[in-house]
């Protein structure tokens, strides 16, 4: 199949994906959430590794996908599970997905040698405004109230805007995508790759857990586990069609469009999160500049 398919299974992936996330989080921390989640997905790609065994793979190839996947699925989920916690997805996916492609595309650039036309940076332009009309909305927000009966759990006090944590998970997911499509010229093996790289996360997360106080305090299992093991699922597909998307695509061309989830997380949350989540005007015309601009980068 051509890399775009590839590409947007993983964006329609990473839509579900993040709408279980904000049904997982109303009853389990962030720390939970992630580690939950990074183990169902490193057990999908798991049993997908062992039913097609590879031969004697890159041991360069997978020291890059280890550090994909710890700036992906490592610290870029850590901070979109904090986002959506704070925000709801359909602002903190789409502010996610305006500095994703951006970051994916300059790296892309720079270290592989990829060329973006100028059509392709009018397309970032209009993502950029995307996350700033998003931004004011994220400024103007107040807190959200849960429906009656719903557990949470409690949160400290934030000392930096909440705008910033998805912006950050762009980055790291950007920054993952060019190591990813470095370490597909290497090892051209998308199930090997992804286990590996959900994998080194999982056990990076689960040591710092382990050996940390603070850490362990953080982490707060609840009745929405399982819509974190369910996210971690739907990730981990995404994870496999990304890397296999990238055996024959550019960066340039597949990050814009696993870019473009905001659109079904957009629709999603209009359906399933209608009580917890509210989508206005603003919000659905930010997402249309993400997806927009994000249409213009992929075509070009």
């Amino acid at each position: 199949m051509p890399p775009e398919v590839f590409a947007a299974v993983a964006a329609l992936s990473y839509a579900a994906s993040n709408i279980c996330i904000r049904l997982g989080v109303q009853s389990t921390s962030v720390v939970a959430g992630l580690l939950v989640s990074l183990l169902s997905g490193s057990l999908i790609t798991l049993i997908a590794f062992l039913v097609d065994l590879p031969n004697s793979p890159s041991l360069v190839g997978v020291a890059i996908f280890a550090i994909s996947g710890l700036l992906g699925p490592g610290l870029g989920r850590a901070a979109m599970i904090s986002g959506i916690e704070r925000l709801g997805p359909a602002i903190a996916i789409p502010v996610l997905s305006s500095l994703y492609p951006v970051f994916a595309v300059a790296g892309a650039m720079i270290t592989l040698n990829e060329d973006v036309s100028a059509r392709r940076f009018v397309g970032l332009a209009v993502v950029v405004l995307g996350v700033w009309i998003l931004s004011q909305k994220e400024a103007s927000m107040a807190p959200t109230s849960l429906p009656t009966g719903t557990s949470t759990v409690a949160t400290p006090t934030y000392r930096i805007p909440a705008i910033v944590i998805p912006l950050a998970a762009g980055v790291f997911y950007g920054a993952g995508d060019v190591f990813r499509k470095k370490a597909v010229e290497l090892l051209p093996d998308a199930v090997l790759g992804s286990f590996i790289g959900i994998t080194a996360a999982l056990l990076v997360w689960s040591a710092m857990v382990a050996l940390s106080n603070h850490m362990r305090a953080l982490t707060r299992f609840g009745k929405g586990s399982w819509w974190l093991a369910l996210s971690g699922a739907f990730s981990a597909i995404a994870v496999l069609s990304v890397t296999k998307a990238f055996e024959e695509g550019d960066v340039t061309v597949v990050t814009p469009i696993v870019a473009a989830q905001s659109l079904p997380v957009l629709l999603l949350s209009a359906i399933f999160l209608r009580r917890i989540d509210h989508v206005d005007f603003r919000i659905a015309l930010g997402t249309i500049c993400v997806v927009g601009g994000s249409v213009i980068v992929s075509s070009a």
